[in-house]
Formats: structure tokens, sequence, C-alpha cells
């Protein structure tokens, strides 16, 4: 009858052929210690296989860690693809952390998508953070491509506020495309402010055009309080048209008053 073979043997030999293929003998000493420790064989090959194609010793020790605790071997699988790709470690273990504590797949691979684009570290830690808190998907990943198109991260963080608060994704969607374009932010926050108190979105589609072609905040404001109001959206055009054209501003107010009351338009013409 044979003798048991010695688990120490085997792995012995697996050490051995590992060494005369060339891995490093650190590497293998985590290997022969972690499958000592009773750590499953296709883990232990994975880490192995990891190391020969150069992932960097730390990566794999959280690796090894990781499935020690429980953790999923698919995202464990994902955790390491990223750092085999030059993912920094920290969103990696952000990543790792986040599919712990139950975040779904799908938001993660996203977030870990974005950080291999270059997305800076504390964009994808508000996206996460807004889809943890329920944010909708489609509205974080507009969000994202903002970032990673190079929108200034407050007024990512304004528009991803909106949402959260209820503010529908077109009117935000036209936001973000008007810094995107290089509108003044505290203009963005007056027509994003206006939307959300109900200003009809035509009527705040005009203002931004208005802006972006550099008209002056305070007219704009005028405009934007007198359609609140309820004056006719031509008349505001005809103001806006004005002052573009250098009226001085108190003329242009009598104009707006003159239509509030009711005047005819050829009486105010002449």
């Amino acid at each position: 009858m044979r003798a048991a073979v010695d688990p120490a043997v085997s792995v012995a030999a697996e050490v051995e052929a590992a060494e005369a293929e060339g891995a490093a003998s650190e590497s293998v000493a985590e290997v022969e210690a972690a499958e000592a420790e009773g750590a499953p064989s296709e883990s232990v090959a994975e880490v192995e296989a990891a190391e020969k194609e150069g992932a960097a010793s730390e990566s794999v020790a959280e690796v090894e860690a990781a499935e020690k605790e429980g953790a999923a071997s698919e995202s464990v699988a994902e955790v390491e693809a990223a750092e085999a790709e030059g993912a920094a470690s920290e969103s990696v273990a952000e990543v790792e952390a986040a599919e712990k504590e139950g975040a779904p797949s799908e938001s993660v691979a996203e977030v870990e998508a974005a950080e291999a684009e270059g997305a800076a570290s504390e964009s994808v830690a508000e996206v996460e953070a807004a889809e943890k808190e329920g944010a909708a998907s489609e509205s974080v990943a507009e969000v994202e491509a903002a970032e990673a198109e190079g929108a200034p991260s407050e007024s990512v963080a304004e528009v991803e506020a909106a949402e959260a608060e209820g503010a529908a994704s077109e009117s935000v969607a036209e936001v973000e495309a008007a810094e995107a374009e290089g509108a003044a932010s505290e203009s963005v926050a007056e027509v994003e402010a206006a939307e959300k108190e109900g200003a009809p979105s035509e009527s705040v589609a005009e203002v931004e055009a208005a802006e972006a072609e550099g008209a002056a905040s305070e007219s704009v404001a005028e405009v934007e309080a007198a359609e609140a109001e309820g004056a006719a959206s031509e008349s505001v055009a005809e103001v806006e048209a004005a002052e573009k054209e250098g009226a001085p501003s108190e003329s242009v107010a009598e104009v707006e008053a003159a239509e509030a009351e009711g005047a005819a338009a050829g009486l105010r013409a002449a």
C-alpha cells in the first residue's frame, strides 16, 4: 500500500517548480505560507500568476487577504486586473471596500473603469457615495463623463446635488453643458435655482444663452425675475435684445414696466 503523500511535500514540489520557472523566492514563501494556513489552491494559483506577470507584492498581499476574509472571487479578479493595468492601490482598496459593504457590482465596475481612465480619486469617491445614497445610475454616468472631460469639480458637485434633490435630468444636462462651454458658475447657479422654483425651461434656456453670449449678469437677473413674475416671453426677448444693442438699463426697465402694465406695442414703439 502506498504511503499518503505529505501535503508539505506536494507544496514543496510546487514551490520548487515555481522557482525553476523563475518566480522570486519571497513570493514563493508567501504562497507556501498561504497554503500552509489553508488558503484554497486556486486563489494561490491566481496570486502566483499575478506576481509572475509583475503585479506588485503588496497588491497581491491585499488580494490574498481579501480572499481569506471571504471576498467573492470575481471582485478579487477585477481588483487584480485593475492593478495589473496600473490603477493606484488606494482606489482599488476603496473599490474592494465598497463591494465588501454591498455596493452593486456594476457601480463598482464603472468607478474602477473611471479611475483606470485617470479620473481623480476624490471625484470617484463622490460618485460612489452618490450611488450608495441612491442617485440614479444615468446621472452618475453623466457626472463621471463630465469630470473625465475636464469639468471643474465644484460644478459637478452642484449638478450631482441638484439631481439628488430631484432636479429633472434634462435641466441638469443643460447646466452641465453650459459650464463645459465656459459659462460662469454663478449664472449656472441662478439658472438651476430658477428651474427648481418652476421657471419654464425655454426661458431658462434663453437666459443661459444670453450669458454665454456675454450679456451682463444683472440684466439677465432682471429678465429672469420678469418671467418669473409672468411677463410675456416675447417682451423679455425684446428687452434682452435692447440691452445687447446698448440701450441704458433704466430705459429698458421702463419698457419692461410698460409691457407689464399692458401698454400697446405701437405706443411703446412710438
